[in-house]
């Protein structure tokens, strides 16, 4: 009698242990494919952020170059290139502010305006 309870209890022993290494098993299956997933995700990530820079290389590329399929100057090429310098456009922007002529608050301390006019003042321009 005692014998076979020792039989039964290593039965259930065994039935355990096995059922241990089948959940473990079950974990590293879905842990292997959680990996696989987040990887997939990452590479079509990188694919569409390829796509994307490869599409502003095109636009760039295409502004860039005087001609168009037409062979004769590409308008966007002319536009792009009548802006002046983004430098002077933003040095024009504070000019008008300064005078007036685009309405700004100047009483406020944190505002563009005041960063460049506090760099105006600090680094003037020879006459």
């Amino acid at each position: 009698m005692k014998f076979q309870k020792t039989i039964v209890n290593n039965r259930r022993d065994l039935s355990a242990e096995q059922a241990a290494r089948e959940k473990k098993e079950a974990d590293n299956e879905r842990n292997r494919q959680q990996e696989v997933n987040t990887l997939e995700a990452r590479r079509a990530a990188a694919k569409k952020k390829a796509e994307d820079i490869t599409e502003e290389i095109r636009i760039r590329d295409r502004a860039q170059s005087p001609l168009g399929r037409d062979g004769k100057l590409s308008p966007l090429f002319v536009r792009t290139n009548a802006y002046p310098r983004m430098a002077t456009q933003l040095d024009m922007l504070w000019h008008d502010i300064d005078s007036g002529k685009i309405s700004a608050d100047k009483t406020s301390t944190t505002t563009w305006y005041h960063k460049i006019k506090m760099l105006k003042e600090n680094n003037p321009l020879p006459k």
